[in-house]
């Protein structure tokens, strides 16, 4: 099968169940991956078969902890932009800050986005501590998710100053970051769901709200 007949199939086997048009998009987003990769290094994963399990379909997973509606919402440590933008792909109206401070992977970023045709998707070249001091007006978030970023501790501090009061943070922890962060002094936020990952083993959608 090819990239839009597996990744299809693939969301099915999720609960998802994926538009012509977002299937096109993830295939441009796919060969600019590829593309890309060869001249920085934007992800280790590099067969295609684990590239649409591990980052197209888990990040379509994770849309189904929210909602498409005009809120603000920051991914922090996007990278090559799992799951920020597959999960834009599914909840257009959402208006998504990157925070990325590598600048080789803010130009791909913002290719994806020009390629892609996304509207309000703004990639920032900053730390998250700087991020912080530039925050737009209202500067108060639905949700704030990420991947792979290890500083627990920062990140939750980032939450507890920016998040709205119905909002969320939506992570992708294996065990120990789970236990690490169950460890944390959350000051003012709540542990939530911790949803497994269907697409492996000991992999987490792990759910911190505020309140």
């Amino acid at each position: 099968m090819g990239f839009q007949e597996t990744l299809r199939e693939r969301a099915k086997d999720v609960g998802l169940e994926l538009q012509q048009a977002v299937l096109q998009q993830a295939e441009t987003y796919f060969r600019l991956l590829l593309q890309w990769n060869r001249k920085i290094n934007l992800t280790s994963i590099r067969k295609p078969e684990e590239v649409i399990t591990y980052h197209f379909v888990e990040s379509f997973f994770a849309s189904l902890q929210m909602t498409d509606s005009p809120s603000l919402w920051a991914d922090v440590g996007s990278g090559a932009g799992f799951p920020a933008l597959p999960i834009k792909l599914l909840r257009p109206r959402l208006k998504l800050y990157l925070i990325e401070p590598h600048r080789k992977k803010v130009h791909f970023l913002k290719e994806v986005v020009r390629r892609l045709g996304l509207s309000e998707v703004w990639a920032m070249p900053v730390t998250l501590q700087e991020f912080q001091g530039c925050l737009p007006p209202p500067g108060r978030f639905r949700y704030i998710t990420s991947r792979g970023w290890g500083r627990l501790p920062d990140l939750m501090g980032f939450a507890r100053q920016t998040l709205e009061p119905e909002g969320r943070v939506v992570l992708f922890l294996g065990e120990k970051g789970c236990q690490e962060l169950a460890r944390l002094e959350l000051g003012g936020l709540t542990l939530g769901g911790k949803t497994p990952l269907p697409t492996r083993d000991k992999g987490f959608l792990v759910e911190v709200r505020r309140g």
